[in-house]
């Protein structure tokens, strides 16, 4: 076995250890990563379908953005004002948290890490786009 191997199945089975964070989570919601101008319209689109008359859901909905690259604007609440979006810093929770990263947050690795920052037990992770 490699020793990549061999490190990864250890931190598998070192996991099995950490306790579920009880209270930490709660309800259902919505999460959606969508930083910048250029997704705006995309969070934008399915907060709106989500509350449309024919979905009628009141689920919240969190939209996260990495804010150590700019990714955010006041101006974002204001669009979104009215149909429960919530929008979340990724990058300072990271440091709430005094996770020490190495490298940029972007992209699909950001999406797990939501999934674990975000308020919800019960959570749809949609894509933007």
């Amino acid at each position: 076995m490699t020793e990549f191997a061999e490190a990864f199945r250890a931190e598998v089975e070192r996991t099995r250890t950490v306790p579920y964070p009880e209270g930490r989570y709660s309800g259902r919601g919505v999460v959606v990563c969508a930083g910048g101008w250029k997704q705006l319209p995309g969070a934008y689109v399915i907060a709106r379908l989500l509350r449309w008359d024919d979905m009628r859901s009141r689920l919240p909905i969190e939209v996260w953005y990495i804010g150590d690259e700019g990714e955010y604007h006041p101006a974002f609440e204001g669009v979104t004002r009215g149909l429960g979006v919530t929008w979340r810093d990724a990058s300072a929770e990271v440091r709430k948290l005094g996770i020490r990263r190495t490298d940029r947050l972007r992209g699909w690795s950001l999406k797990p890490l939501v999934l674990t920052l975000s308020s919800y037990e019960q959570v749809i992770m949609l894509d933007q786009d």
